[in-house]
């Protein structure tokens, strides 16, 4: 499950210090980190999304063509043959 929006505070650009000290750096790089979790999370659910809508579309687009074309051709049969 993944965590909520927003989970992890923001991570701090600028240092008061000139110097930075290495626990600063490693303790923005886990926050980074755990951001890059969040979005990775998100982007997977919206990629699931997108690929069941697609094949949704997909097996809607065979259905009308499979029922509605082939009733359309029908018709187009009968009224030429009708006509001949």
């Amino acid at each position: 499950m993944p965590p909520p929006f927003n989970f992890y505070e923001p991570v701090a650009t600028t240092t008061a210090a000139t110097n930075a000290s290495i626990d600063r750096v490693v303790f923005q790089i886990e926050l980074l980190s755990g951001q890059i979790n969040v979005l990775t999370y998100e982007v997977d659910g919206a990629v699931a999304e997108i690929a069941k809508r697609g094949e949704e579309t997909i097996s809607s687009i065979s259905n009308n063509f499979n029922t509605d074309t082939i009733k359309n051709v029908e018709r187009m049969l009968v009224s030429f043959s009708s006509q001949v």
